[in-house]
């Protein structure tokens, strides 16, 4: 019963969610490879390279200058090629250890919803919540995106750590754990480093949690000490360039827009998670339009944080904003949307859902324990969840799903045209190829996806044609044109096994 166990004992609540979140999202363990899952770890042969190497790569940079996949993420790589001992080349096993890390994302969110609220009934909503959030279905679906997972178990733990009164008071044990916690979600991604302004956020809404953070002052000198160091390890792989894909540079005025408008679509997501899509289009110009929303937001959560009535729903809303400001168009991610960067936003929506719930449950004259049974208003949300993964479980579903959900992105119909010609279906290939230029006539990699496509199926002639056209419109450096020009130089039959259907 959740009335007479789960709220008499806290150490449940996080167990509870971390079940709830691994039963959503199980299916994924019967998933194929999809997506990026290709090139960083089906084709990607550095795994197979001794973990000494591997370590030595990452840890100086050469991984980046010798183009090893995701070489500023080391943990992850790492990781994979541990897997890649384990499991071979069988999906399952990844599958199932990017589950488990949900699972304990999910358990540690209930836990930091139970240090800021102090509530258990708001704790067990908040992290059940977390947990069904169809959003969050690209990151435990897709191995790649383990990082977001990464990113988040160092976030949270360390935010729990931090925030969780002990006996032991400042001990070294807590120090170091703190420390591992913050470079294992640093050097899993990047994003990580929102923790500073998510414990800062912690720190100014909730006194007691504030408390806790300041008297465990050796814990966060280990982690400064962790955040230097990496941020010094990315200076200097800065230095040499970086691996991961920018947008075209614009103006401040629309780049500080464009923001406003991705945190606004941020605390969208973070209340109502299940609109979810594999692919986002790039956006177009955003207007002043979006200034009013967005300092309306940021004023609401100052206001609401000044009274203690309101300092749960304030902090939910302010951690929206905050979490994913590391891919917002600050940073100019290629993709300025995607439901991966809202991962941790939906923590505080399920703190703003949870005061509300109970807030309602009072209301209704739903006292004590009963108003945990609450709790089942976010269970439709797990059906839509396990719709959601479902997109993810093949490459062809995936693409499928996003030419339906987003058809004006070239990048949808590309990757459904290589999904056909890798099944011999020269006619759908050529269909899927069309709408992609029809809607995206200078997007280089489906420009590239036709090339192959016309020497998959001996069209060795048009191949050279269109390598022709790439060059004089001034693409020299696409990804894979490289091995296009290597096999249209053979024949129809040579270059279709070349190219590799």
């Amino acid at each position: 019963m959740i009335d007479s166990a789960v709220l008499r004992a806290p150490a449940l609540l996080p167990i509870l969610a971390a079940a709830v979140g691994a039963l959503t999202f199980a299916s994924v363990v019967g998933f194929d490879f999809a997506y990026d899952d290709r090139w960083t770890l089906v084709e990607n042969q550095w795994l197979d390279h001794s973990l000494s190497e591997l370590t030595r790569l990452l840890a100086t940079g050469d991984a980046l200058r010798r183009h090893v996949p995701d070489a500023t993420r080391p943990v992850m790589v790492l990781l994979h090629a541990l897997e890649r001992r384990a499991y071979g080349l069988a999906p399952s096993g990844y599958h199932l250890d990017s589950l488990l890390l949900y699972a304990l994302a999910c358990a540690l969110a209930a836990g930091v919803a139970l240090n800021v609220s102090r509530r258990r009934d708001i704790a067990l909503f908040a992290g059940c919540f977390f947990a069904v959030a169809p959003v969050h279905a690209e990151v435990v679906a897709a191995i790649n995106y383990r990082e977001d997972l990464l990113a988040a178990v160092g976030t949270l733990g360390a935010l729990l750590c931090l925030t969780t009164a002990s006996r032991g008071g400042d001990a070294p044990w807590r120090a170091l754990g703190v420390g591992a916690l913050v470079a294992l979600g640093l050097f899993g991604k990047e994003s990580a480093v929102t923790a500073l302004p998510l414990l800062g956020l912690v720190v100014w809404a909730v006194p007691w949690a504030g408390a806790t953070v300041r008297a465990n002052r050796r814990a966060l000198v280990i982690a400064g000490v962790v955040l230097v160091v990496w941020l010094l390890w990315r200076l200097s792989l800065a230095l040499h360039g970086d691996d991961i894909p920018l947008a075209p540079r614009r103006s401040f005025v629309q780049t500080v827009l464009r923001t406003m408008r991705f945190e606004v679509q941020a605390v969208r997501h973070a209340l109502f998670p299940w609109s979810v899509s594999p692919d986002r289009w790039r956006q177009p110009d955003a207007s002043f339009g979006w200034v009013a929303p967005f300092l309306s937001l940021v004023a609401g959560v100052a206001l609401l944080g000044r009274e203690w009535r309101t300092r749960l729903p304030a902090l939910g809303v302010g951690i929206a904003l905050v979490a994913p400001l590391a891919s917002s168009p600050l940073v100019r991610p290629v993709n300025e949307y995607a439901d991966r960067y809202f991962f941790l936003s939906v923590l505080g929506g399920g703190l703003v859902w949870a005061w509300a719930a109970a807030h309602a449950g009072r209301a209704l004259g739903v006292t004590g324990s009963r108003r945990a049974w609450l709790v089942v208003a976010v269970a439709p949300l797990a059906v839509v969840a396990w719709r959601a993964s479902g997109m993810w479980q093949n490459e062809r579903a995936l693409w499928i799903a996003a030419t339906e959900l987003t058809p004006s992105s070239p990048r949808a119909w590309s990757g459904l045209a290589r999904v056909h010609r890798l099944a011999h279906e020269r006619e759908a290939a050529d269909a899927a190829m069309s709408r992609a230029l029809a809607v995206g006539p200078d997007y280089a990699p489906g420009l590239v996806t036709e090339i192959y496509n016309h020497l998959a199926f001996g069209r060795v002639d048009e191949a050279r044609e269109r390598l022709l056209a790439m060059e004089r419109r001034g693409f020299h450096d696409e990804g894979g044109l490289g091995k296009a020009k290597a096999c249209a130089k053979l024949d129809a039959a040579a270059a279709a096994q070349c190219i590799g259907r």
